[in-house]
């Protein structure tokens, strides 16, 4: 995340997020072949400006994601802006967000994700 949002949120995305994305990969190596854990890999860069990719694990050998992480921009009338935390999986299409967390941003807009 960029420097200005990483020295807004970094306390709370350290201490209450990324635990759970921990968790989550956990519960997915528990889920996934030995053999076919060892094909995972993270995608290096996440997407800048507005997109919401974080990182993605997909599978080497098939280039098929497995799970995307993804956080988003979101805006509450009267009550600010936030970052919402979410993931989603190969087993639902990646049609379901499974929520994370949010992070409050402010009452104003906050910066795109990478600058």
């Amino acid at each position: 995340m960029a420097q200005k949002i990483a020295s807004a949120v970094s306390d709370e995305f350290l201490n209450v997020i990324l635990p759970k994305i921990e968790e989550v990969i956990r519960d997915l190596a528990l889920e996934t072949p030995e053999e076919e854990i060892a094909t995972f890999e993270v995608t290096e860069k996440p997407t800048s400006g507005y997109g919401e990719k974080i990182f993605h694990i997909f599978n080497q050998q098939t280039g098929e994601d497995v799970a995307r992480f993804h956080v988003r921009r979101v805006n509450h009338p009267r009550e600010g802006h936030s970052f919402n935390f979410h993931y989603h999986l190969v087993q639902d299409q990646f049609e379901q967000h499974h929520d994370l967390g949010d992070i409050f941003w402010a009452k104003n807009t906050p910066p795109k994700w990478m600058s």
